[in-house]
């Protein structure tokens, strides 16, 4: 507005003064706060002097004013004026701004205007975790219970003697307070749901091992223990079953390397060429009970849990009973038979018999002073050539026709003492590609002479003769001196991964939607520990090996595991239940709080309650949460509703109010819009848990303590840190969700109501959703920026709250965000009247306010521009240079080194595309900025 300069010729006073107020406004839009003051003291004051001068030509009462001194009566007065204008002009203003949801600075003022739309600010919202509880197992714990109802689920049995596994009913609402660290103050959480528990379940173990079978062309075996004694060379025989066979015959092998295992426990074998070596003592084969009528039904297949249970019911047989059967009916590990020395035949080194003198050949068959037969008949025989067969037979033969032996003798006589072949023990005979095994029914020590050579041996009489004709007395080998060893269980090594989980031996009880916590190595990150929760889809008892009976138990998981684990370190916890923070609140030692007395003449009477914050948990509303407040009014509960508006006078009904304070009040009816409360003493009680909001995010493993502790309760960790906690919503927070809300209307149609319903859900930051593969696929980001665990229960209220506000046809898929973080590095020149460590540390303040969560969203890229824009933007700097702008590389690799690229990119889910890949947000590394000297 410009108005002419007014001037008065008598006086010559008021030149070069204008009008300048009421002054133009303009706001252009976005801006974050409104400019509506009409003018300040000075142009208010300027604008009645130039007035009172315009007034001298209308009035001449005005006329006789020529003086503009301060100290006069009449300009004080329009300085009081200007003042007076100013201060109006100030509230004028500040009333504009708190007008409008985006520029209103006021928490009421934004609660107000959020209400005009029926947008309540959300109060905040409770942490949640899981609780993993191991439970007590002293000695003399009797092994099972009888059965109830509620301790087998859907399983029923009649009979008092059909037991279950010994199990503690832990009951929702127990206790758990965390540890606090430094600067924090302690949580308590308590459990939401009911769980059976058992010491059983406390530390269940992967399958580690399998039962060892040397398939055909293996190489190596391995057997139990360090010190076996084997050395190479060594001889091993291997029954059948070793090699996965239930009949057959035993194997010859050698010993061609050993390797000591010290982490298994056990001897790695590398085996040399193979030989069948007949039939398989009996000794190799343990005998095993068969399985009962009731447990023989089930050997050969694999059985759900639920219906083992059923078909043991069915029977009237205990299931404890049935499985401790399968197990005592199992297969010992089999045994190969190590012959751990080499001997050979008496007389397999004597010499030929025709290469001897003939007084050696006579006279060692001359008659003793014992015999009957003449000199001269033995003169005869030899020259008629009647021991001619005797020389054939010398030692050349075979073992069936031993000099000296009758045919189908079952002695052996071995070429030296032997003190470890006893009777019982097994020798296996070689020569050439044949050989054969035989037990030992005697073995004695004796003085032998014969075929020229004496020597102190062991005869040994076999269990029989069969094959001895095979074997020839010069050129067979005896691998004698056996020793039986069990073959170890071959390890499972291959990393514990997808969606089963196979359990060393049967574990019973384990039932459907039952929650595990399993922690171990990750496979990629040795020596990194990790946990997860998961649920089970799907339990059943494995005895497909009927052979053996390798009976274990199969869970299959409602997810595939988010890691790979190594399998041996990982320790899986049965015993788990859900929990969130806050704290029942108790009045003199009793449940609940005394509220007050109902007077039925009060209409809106109001109750606040003693204790804040009122807890409000994660679920699947609109809000995205549900007060855990239940008011009774002489013992009937009533119903908590967002407005009393549209209720009858009949309708026990009450709303709640939250002030700036955090205290929650409740609000009764006036017997118009809902009931008025009856006239009673002391009749208006509530029971309510306090706590919410980021504090209950504590720390993985830091909920330890108990506060409360049912008998056989031991110890108590949360595996995972708590995750979906939120404060109660923040002025920006809410200027960005109550529009949201009247947008969706409570109903989910397009894409975009998809990513506004999820956003302006209780406990989430940021939302963003795409059409992916005829669902939709939404990335969400915690309150905070806090990464919520896939399957928490913020996720899971989330899901159905959409499912139920949507169609719940359509696919959906929600996922936790990708953090990214990226580095940079600048040299900061500073003005000569700052101080420089004062400017830096503005500096890093700077950047970490302009890329902290709340400024981001997803995908968004960094560039080079905005860095150097922000650093300049500081005061006090004088000139910067962008040294280095890169993404940290994730896992424990170094910084990824590369030359500064001048943008950094974050991954943003395309529409249509597959793969499911969350998105990511770029926020800057906690890690101190590197700021140099330019």
């Amino acid at each position: 507005m410009s108005t002419p300069r007014p001037t008065d010729p008598a006086c010559g006073c008021s030149q070069g003064l204008a009008v300048a107020t009421p002054r133009a406004i303009t706001n252009r839009p976005g801006l974050p706060a409104l400019d509506a003051r009409v003018g300040d003291h000075a142009s208010l004051r300027q604008t009645l002097i130039a007035r009172l001068t315009l007034c001298h030509a209308e009035n001449n009462a005005l006329a006789g004013l020529t003086t503009r001194a301060p100290g006069d009566f009449t300009l004080g007065l329009l300085d009081a004026w200007a003042s007076a204008g100013d201060v109006l002009a100030f509230y004028q203003e500040r009333i504009a701004n708190e007008s409008y949801l985006g520029t209103a600075t006021e928490r009421l003022s934004v609660q107000e205007l959020a209400r005009l739309i029926d947008y309540r600010l959300r109060p905040g919202v409770a942490a949640s975790a899981c609780l993993a509880f191991t439970l007590e197992d002293p000695p003399g714990t009797p092994r099972r219970v009888a059965p109830t109802a509620d301790t087998l689920g859907s399983v029923q049995y009649n009979a008092a003697q059909m037991g279950v596994p010994q199990r503690t009913r832990l009951e929702a609402g127990l206790k758990v307070q965390s540890v606090p660290g430094p600067g924090q103050s302690a949580q308590v959480f308590e459990t939401i749901e009911p769980i059976d528990a058992s010491p059983a379940w406390n530390a269940l173990k992967p399958r580690l091992t399998a039962r060892q079978t040397v398939a055909a062309g293996g190489t190596e075996l391995r057997l139990e223990g360090l010190a076996t004694g084997l050395k190479k060379g060594d001889a091993l025989l291997i029954p059948p079953a070793a090699l996965g066979a239930a009949g057959g015959e035993l194997t010859l092998c050698r010993i061609g390397a050993l390797q000591l295992d010290d982490y298994h426990r056990s001897t790695r074998v590398s085996l040399g060429p193979r030989q069948n070596a007949g039939s398989p003592p009996a000794s190799l084969a343990a005998s095993v009970p068969a399985p009962g009528a009731s447990a023989l039904q089930f050997v050969g297949r694999a059985t759900p849990c639920a219906d083992f249970h059923a078909a043991t019911q069915a029977q009237g047989i205990a299931p404890l009973d049935v499985l401790d059967n399968l197990r005592a009916c199992r297969a010992p590990a089999p045994r190969v038979m190590a012959l751990r020395s080499r001997a050979a035949i008496f007389g397999h080194n004597a010499p030929r018999y025709d290469a001897l003198p003939s007084a050696q050949r006579f006279a060692e068959y001359a008659p003793s002073a014992t015999s009957s037969a003449s000199l001269s008949t033995l003169v005869y025989q030899i020259k008629a050539g009647g021991f001619s067969g005797r020389a054939a037979s010398w030692v050349d033969g075979k073992l069936d026709a031993y000099p000296g032996e009758p045919a189908g003798s079952t002695q052996l006589y071995l070429d030296a003492v032997y003190p470890n072949v006893t009777a019982g023990s097994w020798i296996t005979l070689v020569d050439g590609n044949k050989a054969r095994s035989y037990a030992v029914v005697e073995a004695i020590e004796i003085s032998k002479s014969d075929f020229t050579l004496s020597a102190r041996i062991t005869r040994l009489t076999l269990a029989s003769a069969a094959g001895l004709g095979d074997f020839g007395i010069r050129s067979t080998a005896v691998y004698c001196e056996s020793e039986a060893i069990p073959l170890a269980r071959q390890p499972i090594d291959t990393p514990l991964e997808g969606d089963s989980i196979e359990l060393d031996g049967l574990v019973d009880g384990l039932q459907v939607g039952q929650k595990i916590a399993l922690c171990g190595e990750i496979d990629t990150e040795r020596g990194v520990t990790a946990c997860e929760i998961a649920e089970i889809a799907a339990a059943e008892h494995d005895l497909a090996d009927a052979t053996h009976l390798e009976a274990f138990t199969r869970l299959r998981l409602k997810g595939a595991l988010a890691r790979r684990y190594v399998r041996s370190t990982v320790s899986i916890n049965a015993n788990v239940a859900l929990a969130t923070h806050g704290e029942s609140v108790a009045n003199f030692g009793a449940a609940g709080e005394t509220l007050g007395s109902g007077d039925a003449t009060q209409a809106f009477q109001r109750f606040t309650l003693a204790q804040a914050p009122l807890t409000h948990v994660s679920a699947a509303t609109g809000s995205g949460t549900r007060s855990t407040l239940q008011v009774r009014v002489q013992g009937l509960l009533w119903a908590e509703v967002p407005s009393l508006y549209g209720h009858g006078p009949d309708e026990r009904v009450y709303v709640t109010r939250q002030s700036d304070d955090g205290k929650t009040s409740v609000i009764f009816g006036d017997g118009i819009n809902g009931a008025r409360l009856p006239t009673g003493s002391a009749n208006v009680s509530a029971s309510y848990r306090k706590g919410l909001g980021s504090a209950g995010r504590v720390a993985a493993h830091q909920l330890t303590q108990l506060l409360s502790r049912p008998l056989g309760l031991k110890a108590v960790t949360n595996p995972l840190a708590a995750d979906g906690g939120g404060d109660p919503q923040g002025l920006e927070q809410a200027r960005r969700n109550a529009p949201l809300a009247i947008l969706t209307l409570g109903r989910i149609v397009s894409l975009q109501d998809y990513e506004d319903f999820a956003a302006a859900f209780a406990g989430i930051g940021q939302a963003a959703a795409v059409a992916q593969q005829g669902g939709v696929f939404i990335t969400v980001a915690g309150a905070d920026g806090v990464q919520p665990a896939e399957g928490s229960l913020l996720l899971g209220s989330l899901r159905d709250a959409i499912l139920a506000a949507g169609d719940p046809l359509v696919p959906l898929a929600i996922k936790p965000y990708a953090k990214r973080l990226f580095r940079v590095g600048a040299r900061v020149a500073s003005t000569p009247d700052a101080r420089r460590a004062e400017v830096l540390a503005a500096v890093e303040a700077a950047l970490r306010a302009a890329f902290a969560f709340e400024r981001r969203r997803f995908g968004q890229p960094v560039h080079a521009a905005e860095v150097v824009a922000v650093i300049q933007q500081v005061p006090g700097v004088e000139a910067c240079a962008l040294d280095t702008l890169h993404i940290v590389a994730a896992g424990p690799t170094a910084l990824i080194e590369a030359e500064t690229p001048g943008v950094v990119h974050a991954h943003l889910p395309a529409a249509a595309a597959a793969g499911g890949k969350a998105a990511e947000l770029l926020l800057l590394d906690p890690a101190p900025i590197p700021l140099g000297a330019l």
